[in-house]
């Protein structure tokens, strides 16, 4: 079986090297054109099955409708992936959610977002950073309930930084809304000067362990 670049199959070739299947599919996932067996491979474009007894493509979590080029399912992460329930992933060329359920960044509360400022540190009215005991943060007040000036960032602490939390999260199959608790958490975050922040080099760093690819 061979594939394009993304992983749908696009032909099939048997022990002898000779083409027994071939099929061309457009952008919607509509069959173009087909030579061999009629259904030899139900696999369409990733992560869809097509069910001929209803003619829609299997999503796991949602049926895609072919035909017109829509989920015919409503997103079970609700409109936290939007206002439009059947829409596909925004933008395919970046994004990748094959399964309809890929977590992202949650909406920090204000009840969380005041506990987090309410343990950091204060100088003359003016937010510190957490890294970095002597550094003021600089600017006007961060939220009109903030207790201090500082345009500060709401940073993740060493260990907890937010791609970590989401493989974590996605390796215990999480939905949005339990995702959007747990990143609820004030425990997990600190102020931070927005530099220091952006700079990343406060992170506690990825395990090389998990980046070898089990070489021997």
């Amino acid at each position: 079986m061979t594939s394009c670049r993304l992983g749908t199959p696009l032909q099939a070739i048997d022990s002898e090297g000779k083409l027994i299947w071939e099929r061309e599919l457009d952008i919607y996932g509509r069959i173009r054109k087909e030579k061999g067996e009629k259904g030899f491979c139900n696999f369409r474009y990733q992560g869809q099955y097509f069910d001929s007894e209803v003619d829609l493509c299997y999503n796991r979590y949602r049926y895609y409708d072919p035909s017109t080029g829509i989920y015919i399912s409503q997103d079970p992460i609700g409109l936290a992936g939007g206002l439009n329930l059947y829409s596909y992933v925004h933008d395919s060329n970046f994004w990748v959610d094959i399964f309809g359920l890929y977590l992202h960044r949650p909406y920090i509360r204000v009840s969380t977002r005041m506990a987090v400022e309410k343990e950091a540190n204060i100088i003359n009215n003016r937010f510190v950073d957490a890294n970095n005991p002597n550094k003021l943060i600089k600017g006007g007040k961060r939220r009109s309930y903030s207790i201090a000036e500082g345009k500060y960032h709401l940073g993740h602490k060493k260990g907890n930084e937010f791609w970590r939390e989401k493989e974590k999260a996605e390796v215990e199959g999480l939905t949005q809304k339990q995702f959007n608790d747990r990143m609820n958490n004030p425990a997990l975050y600190q102020i931070e000067d927005p530099y220091e922040n952006m700079s990343h080099k406060h992170e506690k760093k990825k395990d090389k362990k998990l980046n070898s690819c089990n070489k021997k």
